[in-house]
């Protein structure tokens, strides 16, 4: 239970983070609809972080799989789908789970019960990292932007 509320307040303070970046002005590109699945080894992947970071100076743009592990993305600047353009596209799914502590981990960390806490990747890291990924997506400024990412071992 603890796991997921850290990790929905991580990605809560991730796209509020997101939200707040983009400044005062209402001068935004224009951006279009995008949306797509992710599938490890053939299985939609639920809750996991779909990032379309630009090829070059741009604007990146950020979703979140659902249980169908569908995803729509939204910029920034809190506006639904990205601008057209090239993008090196990262996917992850990070849960933050309990751990055995040894008793020197215990007396160090203001943590109850002997319990620490770690974040564990469930899918591969080679996903994770632009400079890692071999997924990529050319948003066209003309529609049909959606994607299927089909992340494998």
């Amino acid at each position: 239970m603890l796991r997921w509320i850290l990790c929905d307040t991580l990605c809560l303070a991730l796209m509020s983070g997101l939200v707040g970046c983009g400044g005062g002005g209402g001068d935004h590109p224009a951006t279009v609809p995008v949306t797509g699945t992710v599938t490890y080894n053939g299985t939609p992947v639920d809750d996991a972080t779909v990032t379309f970071s630009p090829s070059a100076d741009g604007h990146p743009a950020i979703g979140k799989t659902d249980a169908r592990g569908e995803f729509s993305l939204m910029t920034q600047w809190g506006t639904a789908g990205a601008v057209p353009g090239s993008y090196k596209v990262t996917v992850s799914k990070t849960e933050v789970q309990a751990t055995e502590a040894t008793e020197v981990e215990v007396e160090a960390a203001p943590i109850d019960e002997g319990e620490l806490f770690e974040s564990v990747e469930r899918l591969p890291e080679k996903y994770k990292s632009v400079d890692s990924t071999d997924l990529t997506a050319e948003v066209k400024a003309e529609g049909g932007n959606t994607f299927a990412f089909d992340l494998t071992d």
